[in-house]
């Protein structure tokens, strides 16, 4: 069974995401902290990261997406925002952007994108995948 985590501290967003992801053993945190420790603990196919949490600003989010490429190992990792200015060049370190408000055809859509640039990247040689994050990484 594919696996998600959802790192989000509003339930209601956290419902939406669990709710649309049928098919998939879901897993949330609500802050940086937590999402460290189960990324440490479990293997995910997908991360769903929302850019402010209560222990990290949008800016430390952001600095932190290739440490948490890292962690996720081979995990797709869909950014989750209400201010899209925020994001600047980060889009292209993650795999897709979810703009809040959103709705289940969104999500869906999102992990549709997310799962197609991972499958892109698997395709690649390991060699060559670990440069591209590195340079996705860079800012």
């Amino acid at each position: 069974m594919k696996s998600a985590l959802i790192i989000e501290d509003d339930e209601g967003v956290v419902q939406s995401v669990s709710t649309t992801l049928i098919g998939y053993a879901k897993k949330s945190a609500g802050t940086m902290t937590d999402a460290i420790a189960a990324l440490q603990e479990h293997e995910f196919d997908v991360v769903f990261l929302d850019l402010a949490l209560p222990d990290s600003s949008a800016s430390r989010t952001l600095e932190m997406i290739p440490m948490l490429r890292i962690l996720a190992k081979d995990a797709a990792i869909v950014l989750m925002t209400g201010y899209p200015k925020a994001i600047g060049n980060a889009q292209f370190a993650v795999d897709s952007v979810l703009l809040k408000p959103f709705h289940s055809g969104h999500i869906r859509e999102a992990l549709a994108d997310a799962n197609l640039a991972l499958a892109k990247n698997r395709c690649a040689t390991s060699d060559t995948a670990q440069l591209c994050r590195a340079f996705l990484a860079f800012p």
